[in-house]
């Protein structure tokens, strides 16, 4: 690649790759969290969490077949962080629109997406059972963790828009 050509590259190259990163390590920051909160669940509530449930039903509504141990944690690894990521991209271009300071917005935003995805999108399309039938435990743990990814975005987006 000639030097006119790297200087010729799309000026939104740099918000996109912003927004991928600032996407990834909040979805990080989230699984850790996530993580480290199902250690500490009672043993009859450590089951597979929303984004292994989630992806085994897409990996069969999609690819049609139940995947191997190492297929089906890939395939929950990019669905999830595919998520993470996509949503990041969408506070990004909304976040300066939002009222309230930077870790209100992210916060406020990260239980949107949590509501709207465990009592919204995902119940409604049969993916998984609304958030008010898991254990109070369980959905403690996903809203912290969506809080927390807000939280993370939030801070992120905000400094990255400076």
């Amino acid at each position: 690649m000639s030097q006119k050509q790297i200087n010729q590259r799309p000026e939104n190259t740099i918000p996109i790759l912003k927004t991928l990163i600032v996407g990834f390590v909040s979805t990080s920051v989230m699984t850790a969290v996530m993580q480290l909160l199902y250690n500490g669940l009672p043993r009859d509530e450590q089951y597979p969490l929303p984004p292994e449930e989630i992806a085994a039903v897409a990996e069969v509504t999609i690819i049609g077949k139940e995947l191997n141990q190492p297929q089906h944690m890939a395939w929950t690894f990019i669905s999830h962080y595919g998520y993470g990521i996509t949503l990041a991209g969408i506070y990004s271009k909304i976040s300066e629109h939002l009222p309230f300071g930077v870790l209100p917005k992210g916060i406020l935003y990260g239980l949107a997406v949590w509501a709207g995805s465990y009592l919204g999108w995902l119940p409604v399309l049969g993916v998984l059972r609304p958030a008010t039938q898991f254990p109070p435990a369980r959905n403690g743990l996903m809203i912290i963790s969506h809080v927390i990814w807000g939280a993370v975005l939030g801070a992120l987006t905000g400094k990255s828009e400076n």
